[in-house]
């Protein structure tokens, strides 16, 4: 299995290939112009093509950036800061586990803060945080961002 990591910004969008032991195995870069799409999978072939792995080898893939118009901001395992704060998205991936992370509440703040069209909680129902945490989390937030929730829930 191979991680791929996509930044589609304003004027270039860089691509980036780890292998499990998180060694970078191939980079790409291009001018993402008006085909956001089109420079991320361009940047994404070449990095294939350099390593010598398929698409399907993927096993996960994080964009960060303008996508259709849309910035994405994924926190990763972190707590609340001032600078995620001050982060400006349309989309926010947060972790609401409490173990190691943020919990429901210092997310739910966290994203009432942000103002994000929409705010996704990860790091629940599983190893960490209970099944409930994300309904209690977009309880939390205002109504004006919209929560998605787990497939199952």
């Amino acid at each position: 299995m191979i991680f791929a990591g996509i930044d589609i910004g304003s004027t270039t969008t860089e691509t980036v290939l780890l292998d499990e032991k998180q060694r970078i195995v191939a980079s790409s870069w291009a001018l993402t112009g008006i085909g956001l799409e089109a420079a991320a999978d361009e940047t994404l072939q070449q990095c294939l093509t350099k390593s010598g792995h398929r698409q399907e080898e993927i096993g996960y893939c994080v964009s960060t950036g303008y996508l259709n118009g849309i910035r994405c901001y994924f926190t990763g395992d972190t707590d609340a800061t001032r600078e995620c704060a001050a982060v400006q998205c349309e989309l926010a991936v947060v972790p609401v586990g409490g173990e190691f992370t943020m919990n429901v509440e210092e997310a739910a703040a966290l994203v009432r803060e942000m103002c994000p069209a929409i705010a996704i909680p990860v790091h629940y129902g599983s190893i960490v945080g209970d099944s409930e945490a994300g309904r209690r989390f977009a309880k939390g937030v205002e109504s004006f961002t919209r929560v998605l929730l787990k497939l199952d829930e």
